[in-house]
């Protein structure tokens, strides 16, 4: 979307806490994109109204109000229940940074400077054996000074896309931009930045700092709270361990998975990915019953009724072992 305003926007509180007003249905959307899509909405319907107008977005009705300093600024208040003021604009520049950075964190595993080193030159294509053209996202070398590409899934396509539709506006190119090294201290070359937008009033990349104010802005109207009731937010690197573990858990092989991370060492992938044990079992089973079908049939047998209980048993005499009783397991307890 074009015509966004000059200066940075920040968090503008609107909508409490889980970023809806009254009156949304929730459904499956998840809160970013729930977000997303009622900010678009609003920005929507602000612009085809009037100064003093009232309108209606998902149940909830707004007043577009102005600023005298800014009569054409998109200022929204709620009418239906109090609630602060807010820049529609920036609600919806907010809204759609915060859900592109987490869609390419979780899709990508990529490091909050991989990220924000995207440029409209890591799109890649592949040409199979098969014929088949495979999207990849090439990552500029960061902390392992080594390059890789990411085989990119249709719905990280499509969210690469979005972003490239958005930041050419009316234009036929992305604008080329210099971002600044906050490890070697240096401005890079002119780039086509994918994570860029209007600040200051220019145009620059988006900063690391501003990505974490904007997981942690999305993390408090989620309302997410520890078990204690702490409110939990969530920084880049969290998103780099949820990409890792879903990956291994989903059957990828963790040599695999550390080459689409970047690691030069599996037990630093290993670190990363949280196994839960139903994981362990289940890919244990399917380890057994595959190489139960390359083995001959009379090596495998189902064991026998005695065989069960006394396997049994040995939980139950450990469980006394272990517990009150204390008495080793090769002795008989009296009747």
């Amino acid at each position: 979307m074009g015509g966004l305003p000059p200066h940075r926007c920040r968090s503008s509180g609107y909508g409490g806490r889980n970023g809806r007003g009254s009156g949304e249905p929730a459904g499956r959307r998840g809160p970013r994109v729930a977000r997303l899509q009622r900010a678009t909405l609003l920005l929507r319907a602000a612009r085809s109204a009037s100064p003093g107008e009232d309108f209606t977005v998902e149940g909830s009705q707004y007043r577009r109000t102005g600023r005298n300093w800014r009569p054409t600024a998109l200022f929204l208040a709620p009418v239906d229940e109090p609630g602060p003021r807010f820049d529609a604009e920036c609600e919806e520049n907010n809204a759609f940074w915060t859900w592109a950075s987490i869609e390419v964190l979780r899709r990508t595993g990529a490091r909050i400077e991989e990220l924000l080193e995207l440029t409209h030159l890591s799109l890649r294509q592949y040409q199979a054996p098969t014929g088949e053209t495979v999207p990849l996202l090439q990552i500029s070398p960061s902390k392992t000074d080594r390059e890789r590409v990411i085989p990119a899934d249709p719905d990280l396509v499509a969210v690469l896309a979005r972003i490239i539709r958005r930041i050419k506006g009316t234009g036929e190119r992305v604008p080329l931009l210099t971002r600044y090294d906050g490890y070697e201290r240096v401005f890079g070359p002119p780039m086509p930045h994918l994570f860029q937008g209007p600040s200051q009033h220019r145009l620059q990349v988006i900063s690391p700092n501003r990505i974490r104010e904007l997981l942690t802005d999305q993390a408090l109207r989620a309302g997410i709270v520890d078990v204690d009731g702490t409110p939990l937010t969530f920084t880049p690197h969290d998103f780099r361990r949820i990409f890792s573990t879903e990956t291994v858990n989903g059957g990828l092989p963790i040599h695999i998975a550390a080459k689409l991370l970047g690691h030069l060492d599996l037990n630093t992938t290993q670190a990363y990915v949280a196994v839960y044990p139903e994981e362990v079992i289940r890919h244990y089973r399917q380890f057994i019953d595959q190489r139960r079908t390359h083995r001959p049939s009379e090596e495998y047998r189902e064991p026998s009724d005695t065989e069960w209980q006394d396997f049994r048993d040995h939980f139950s005499l450990r469980k006394v072992a272990l517990g009150t009783c204390d008495r080793p397991l090769w002795d008989t307890l009296p009747a």
